[in-house]
């Protein structure tokens, strides 16, 4: 056998007979423990005769091996391994192996052809399996690259920016409790959307601020939820004093922000007969 040769041609070329993986029996590839390389390379063997006798050339549709996983470099080992075993003169008889259907973008060209010389270069595997654990390795790097810093730290580093150095301080603010703060700064539990509100309250942030703490646990500023509509109004009118929030919202029957008890934010500005 002289050459190889990939191409991007979905159907198999005229002076070549396609290795029928079906009507061989060749099974998906599990771990290599199933006896799946020798029921490969008996295939490929036969194949190999009868493409001999027919003066035909191999062919290997890489998109469909590639489902069953076996991708290009494998096939192609085990290919020259098997036309290379003592005695086998067939083999000489073939002038070339065909894989067809790879997938290759190469600027969406419309034909694709390359011949391999071995050794081969590892970027001529463009089967599926290939471009599965190139894009795996890629998608890795990338989430690792991209993982959010821990909840509690962001929150810390964001109050110390504002001047508060302490988690005390920050329940003095926001009216949040110390049993909550504790569990939200040591990630035990995720902050409620509610508690979200009060700390960027309490912390004086910016709306932009107030939208990255919320981003920071999935949750989203909108103008669709009530709470959120009425953080953007007291925010843009600077207003942070978390009693006076409280009371406007509990005068429009609105839920109260923080864990303070409820009647606070009203006994301090009514009087109690």
């Amino acid at each position: 056998m002289k050459e190889i040769l990939l191409t991007n041609r979905h159907s198999v070329p005229q002076d070549a007979c396609a290795l029928d993986r079906a009507a061989c029996g060749i099974i998906a590839w599990l771990d290599g423990e199933h006896g799946e390389e020798a029921v490969l390379r008996r295939a490929i063997g036969a194949a190999l005769g009868r493409c001999a006798e027919a003066g035909k050339n191999i062919a290997f549709d890489v998109r469909e091996f590639g489902e069953l996983g076996y991708n290009f470099s494998y096939l192609e080992s085990v290919l020259t391994d098997v036309a290379c075993e003592e005695g086998r003169t067939s083999a000489d008889m073939i002038h070339r192996a065909v894989f067809y259907n790879v997938m290759v973008d190469m600027d969406k060209a419309e034909a694709f052809e390359m011949k391999v010389s071995r050794p081969y270069k590892e970027e001529a595997n463009l089967s599926f399996i290939a471009r599965g654990d190139m894009l795996s390795a890629k998608l890795k790097s990338y989430l690792s690259a991209h993982e959010p810093i821990p909840f509690g730290t962001y929150l810390m580093s964001l109050s110390e920016k504002k001047g508060i150095q302490t988690r005390s301080q920050i329940c003095m603010v926001s009216g949040i409790s110390r049993y909550t703060m504790s569990k939200v700064v040591n990630g035990i539990s995720r902050p409620s959307k509610d508690s979200l509100a009060a700390l960027a309250i309490g912390l004086k942030l910016t709306l932009q601020e107030a939208e990255e703490l919320c981003n920071q646990v999935g949750y989203h500023l909108g103008d669709m939820d009530l709470v959120d509509r009425a953080v953007r109004f007291f925010i843009g009118e600077k207003i942070y004093d978390i009693d006076m929030v409280n009371y406007c919202l509990y005068s429009l029957g609105i839920e109260p922000l923080g864990e303070k008890p409820r009647d606070i934010a009203i006994d301090r500005y009514v009087d109690i007969e």
